[in-house]
């Protein structure tokens, strides 16, 4: 979190920090040359030490070229510059140095802005060695030492922060090992520093180097980036919010509505390889595609929010993102102080400990972050009144005043709504024992809006018959917790059952605290993706079937859409496929909810190849009145005209 917070107060102070302009081309007729200095002409290096400079330098460079894209070879720009040049700059000229380099564009120099706003951040100096005749000695304290934790309580939280060190090590070279600093430090000492001497506690670390302690100045820099219990609530009727999907604020066409979902399939698919390096690691929030507006606060604020069954916190964005550091949203920010409803969640509440990674602020407030796919938040926890389209209930929220993510990942809305079983999504803290949405098709909807109903509003009323299940009970480790598993077990391609393993969609635990596997509903993922013990056989079987009714696939890019045929054609040739789920249920999709237009006269089969699990996409539940009866443990669903509900 520190590299994080320092991150924020520098983005903060970035206007100050860049305040100089630049000018047109010059030279004159006699060009410019400089003197080029070897930055190791400064020390007193023998040949072979340079040469062994320049190879720490060169690993270092090929290091940082094979983390940046986890395989994907990434230009790597001023990280191992080696020639200086001095010059001179303004009037009256003041002297500079510059490292040379070919592989950026951009000439600066630091300014004396960096002395008024960042050295009041950077006070401190050091010296040479110290500690007297009689060395140092300290008093250390196990960080559990503070809670009233039993034994076993200690025990699962020490595992947690191996696990945690584990998957931070995995992810940080996506392969390529990287060491850990700082992540699951556990012994303090306190001290004193400063004339008169001021208290602080450290935490011990022989994995890094630096002594650092938070400071005064954190409370006028950081406090005001992070401003932002909770509460049941619903009502008798519970809840409803109508779906938008976030492609119809855009004038696109129905082929370019799918190429915009394969691409945004190819990014799940993308982050979920690269996440874990090897050990399938879940994706949330890569791809989120429908968008439900509502009201927060008093007096009431408009918010929009990606719905996503594949996560729990409720967030968005607020007036504290104002510093360049949040994402492009079409409404608003979120004021907190203009709510009087609003209260900020204390550290020590239950809500604050149900965020997987969450710490203390400096006045006490819980502030969180939490990593998705598309990238990851920054913010804390408060509480207030929301009103969706009916319904009601205050409830817990991520104030959110950091946003990395993807660019164009948030498609314009305020934050998210997360719908899985964690303690705060919104299906938990309003109580619900159910919840379901109907998804219009995405290229004639006949007017009509998807909706979610959450609590006694949500039930099946289409009229056709209801299929159900038992859900796959969901691993305890986080984030696995939070997705709802399917029991699917076997697949027909019109009359033909396909030759699947049995094992192919089981859930298993590769390590302890890692899963990969299983098969999950997800109302985000744009279009289905199967393993490909499952994916090559279907593939197989369609060209079979369909064989001289295939066509090429149009344009240079087919999106990985091999399989196409006339779309005149497709509700004659094309089989109904059938997915088939433990106890009976027999979810039967038309050609319509798996083969999409990827132009005005060809169809493709619009299910991907998955990566180490499966996935339910919304594109094959248009049309179809799906049921999560989270208390009872079952998913219903039934065909309907999600138009007229």
């Amino acid at each position: 979190m520190a590299p994080t917070l320092v991150l924020l107060v520098l983005l903060c102070l970035s206007n100050a920090l860049l305040t100089c302009s630049g000018g047109g081309g010059g030279g004159g007729a006699t060009g410019i040359r400089m003197k080029l200095t070897h930055v190791d002409a400064k020390g007193n290096y023998t040949a072979p030490e340079r040469v062994r400079r320049a190879i720490a330098l060169s690993r270092q460079n090929l290091a940082t070229s094979m983390r940046a894209g986890a395989g994907v070879s990434a230009p790597v720009h001023w990280a191992t510059r080696q020639y200086v040049a001095e010059y001179l700059v303004g009037d009256p000229p003041q002297r500079a140095e510059a490292l040379i380099d070919t592989g950026s564009d951009l000439i600066w120099t630091q300014s004396t802005t960096c002395l008024r706003k960042v050295n009041a951040l950077l006070t401190c100096s050091g010296g040479g060695g110290g500690g007297g005749a009689t060395g140092i000695r300290m008093k250390l304290t196990h960080v559990d030492a503070k809670g009233n934790y039993t034994a076993p309580e200690r025990v699962r939280r020490a595992i947690a922060l191996s696990r945690q060190n584990l998957a931070t090590s995995m992810r940080a070279g996506a392969g390529v090992s990287a060491p850990v600093h700082w992540a699951t430090r556990q012994y303090v000492a306190e001290y004193l520093v400063g004339d008169p001497p001021q208290r602080a506690e450290a935490l011990i670390d022989t994995g890094s180097d630096l002594i650092w302690t938070q400071s005064t100045t954190c409370l006028r820099k950081v406090t005001a980036l992070l401003t932002c219990s909770g509460g049941g609530g619903g009502g008798a009727t519970g809840i409803r919010m109508k779906l938008t999907h976030v492609d119809a604020k855009g004038n696109y066409t129905a082929p370019e509505r799918v190429r915009r979902a394969i691409a945004l399939s190819r990014q799940n698919l993308a982050t979920s390889m690269r996440a874990g390096a090897g050990v399938s690691a879940p994706v949330h929030w890569a791809t989120r595609q429908y968008v439900a507006e509502y009201l927060v606060g008093d007096p009431p604020q408009r918010a929009e929010a990606l719905i996503d069954t594949g996560s729990d916190l409720i967030w968005t964005q607020s007036t504290t993102c104002l510093r360049k550091v949040c994402a492009r949203q079409d409404l608003p920010y979120f004021n907190a102080s203009a709510s009087s409803s609003f209260a900020p969640v204390p550290c020590r509440d239950r809500a604050c400990a149900a965020n997987d990674v969450h710490l203390c602020a400096l006045d006490g407030s819980c502030t969180f972050l939490v990593t998705y796919g598309a990238g990851g938040i920054i913010g804390s926890l408060g509480t207030d009144v929301f009103t969706f389209q009916s319904g009601g209930a205050t409830l817990a929220f991520g104030c959110v005043s950091f946003t990395e993510v993807t660019p164009g990942a948030l498609h314009g809305a305020s934050g998210l709504i997360g719908l899985g079983r964690g303690r705060l999504s919104l299906v938990s803290q309003t109580d619900a024992k159910r919840f379901s949405y109907c998804l219009t098709p995405y290229f004639h909807n006949n007017g009509g809006s998807s909706h979610l109903f959450v609590g006694a509003a949500a039930s099946l009323s289409g009229g056709g018959p209801v299929m159900s299940m038992p859900f796959v009970e969901s691993p305890k480790d986080y984030p696995y917790s939070t997705f709802y598993y399917l029991p699917l077990v076997g697949i027909t391609v019109g009359a033909t059952k396909l030759p699947i393993p049995s094992s192919a969609f089981d859930l298993q635990e590769v390590e302890e605290g890692f899963w990969e596997g299983g098969v999950i509903i997800d109302s985000g993922s744009p279009f289905t993706s199967l393993v490909k013990d499952a994916y090559e056989p279907l593939m197989d079987e369609l060209a079979r079937q369909l064989n001289g009714s295939l066509v090429p696939p149009p344009g240079e890019d087919d999106g990985g859409m091999a399989l196409c045929v006339a779309r005149r054609d497709l509700d004659r040739v094309v089989p109904t496929l059938v997915l088939h789920f433990s106890g009976g249920a027999d979810m039967a999709l038309p050609p319509e909810n798996y083969w999409a237009p990827l132009e005005k006269s060809t169809a493709c089969m619009a299910i991907a190849r998955g990566y180490q699990q499966s996935i339910i996409g919304n594109f094959q539940q248009q049309n179809m009145h799906i049921l999560f009866d989270v208390g009872g443990g079952r998913l219903s669903f039934q065909n309907a005209d999600c138009s007229t509900i």
